[in-house]
């Protein structure tokens, strides 16, 4: 929402965020016919609004991003590669990370504390 809505958000944190679907439509065939069923092909997601990254455009004004990913789970390399996809459109995101954690409701629970603290709310 925030990257489709910018100007009606004042920030957004992702923790563990599945910040590419791309990546994992390959992890099993179970993603890949759930991708098709939805997308009707790979190609299909690449050119629809509902692919992140299509919705990333510089000249927007975003709000403040966190992202937030432990570094024992499986999607911690995906953050990494989608914090350097925003560095290099430009777009300001701090990225918080935790050595060791993992993509657990412990994890997530932590992250609100810190997010809430991060939008000074």
């Amino acid at each position: 929402l925030a990257f489709s809505y910018p100007l009606m958000i004042a920030a957004a944190a992702s923790f563990s965020g599945a910040v590419d679907i791309n990546k994992i439509y390959d992890m099993d065939d179970s993603h890949k016919e759930r991708f098709d069923g939805l997308f009707g092909s790979r190609q299909g997601f690449l050119e629809s609004p509902d692919y992140l990254q299509n919705l990333i455009n510089p000249q927007k004004n975003f709000p403040r991003i966190l992202i937030t990913c432990g570094t024992s789970d499986f999607l911690y390399q995906s953050n990494l590669e989608f914090m350097d996809y925003l560095k290099q459109k430009k777009i300001t995101a701090d990225f918080y990370t935790t050595e060791g954690a993992a993509h657990t409701w412990d994890y997530w629970d932590s992250m609100l504390l810190y997010a809430i603290t991060w939008m000074d709310l």
